[in-house]
């Protein structure tokens, strides 16, 4: 596209306001992510195909070296320390990957269109700040699988980690633009039992990806549910619990 002669940014929305085409099937993201110890077979399409990358096959970025003892998420509760670090790994943005996916779920000229990205205010292709979420929260996943089957070859007895309530404080500090190499981590910033739901806690995390420069270009505070594994329900909850297992109080209830 050439520059515009009065000096002003060429009018490029008009070239994408239709609606995108319906989403097809779910998508499978591939890439590496640190102390993963093996997959069993029924999880292997985790790493299976990734729609977004180019030649067909999944390209994985480039992970942190192994590093013994950085990923310990027991995820019980109790064994959740407050300030610990947790190393999720790293992905290497490419520009078909970039375009893929925000084509599908963000196709906004500066993400999907080079040439009219050039004249935006980013000055080049960007990636959407929801395909950052969206690596950042795959790798956070992975590493509960592999902690999780980790603790099971060992012998252990996992954590149980629940659903999010919510996320607080979402920012995109930097572009991040075709090749770039994202590392993301997860601290652990504090953390309390839950009022409203007995045997679980509460844990607020902060979730951060910075560049290869040393850049900060994502930061979000998550909060999230964990079982505790040390609860003895009280007397009235564990009676409440025992009569709701008799089908003909259920259905007197019911009614």
């Amino acid at each position: 596209m050439a520059p515009p002669s009065d000096g002003k940014r060429p009018c490029v929305r008009q070239r994408y306001h239709c609606r995108p085409a319906p989403l097809p099937v779910p998508s499978r993201m591939g890439h590496h992510h640190p102390g993963y110890r093996g997959e069993k077979p029924e999880r292997a399409n985790r790493h299976d195909h990734d729609p977004f990358q180019s030649g067909g096959g999944a390209q994985p970025g480039n992970s942190p070296p192994d590093i013994p003892g950085r990923n310990d998420m027991t995820r019980w509760y109790e064994d959740i320390p407050v300030g610990h670090v947790l190393e999720l790994g790293s992905h290497r943005f490419e520009q078909d990957e970039i375009i893929r996916f925000a084509t599908r779920y963000d196709p906004q000229y500066f993400h999907i269109d080079p040439a009219a990205a050039s004249h935006s205010h980013f000055d080049g292709l960007i990636a959407s700040g929801w395909h950052t979420v969206c690596i950042g929260h795959r790798l956070m996943v992975d590493a509960l699988f592999a902690e999780e089957e980790r603790l099971l070859a060992e012998g252990k007895q996992p954590g149980v980690s629940g659903p999010s309530p919510g996320v607080n404080n979402m920012e995109f500090k930097a572009p991040v633009r075709p090749g770039d190499t994202v590392t993301f981590k997860l601290l652990i910033n504090g953390k309390r039992k839950s009022n409203s739901l007995p045997g679980w806690g509460l844990l607020f995390n902060q979730i951060s990806g910075t560049n290869q420069h040393g850049e900060l270009v994502y930061a979000a505070d998550l909060v999230g549910f964990s079982k505790l594994r040390d609860f003895t329900p009280p007397l009235g909850l564990r009676l409440a619990m025992a009569l709701s297992r008799i089908p003909l109080l259920n259905r007197l209830v019911r009614k």
